[in-house]
């Protein structure tokens, strides 16, 4: 069954996900892969250079653990 409109979970849900997105934004200051990481992942090249300079390791890994983290301290509350 669908949740109503009205539902008090599906509006602490929306709540929860846009302070999650919000938060994220102040943290990171986007949320735009290409502006995260400063690679065009639409190049082959770029993508590439995304592996071989480990740039996820400056940049995804600390994104994801940011979610991760903010998840996380909500399901213990």
């Amino acid at each position: 069954m669908a949740p109503g409109v009205e539902n008090t979970q599906r509006l602490a849900a929306i709540e929860s996900v846009n302070k999650l997105f919000k938060g994220f934004i102040e943290r990171f200051g986007d949320t735009d892969c290409k502006t995260l990481t400063g690679c065009d992942f639409s190049s082959q090249e770029e993508a590439d250079r995304y592996m071989r300079e480990e740039i996820y390791k400056d940049t995804c890994f600390h994104q994801f653990e940011y979610v991760l983290s903010e998840c996380l301290s909500k399901k213990s509350e």
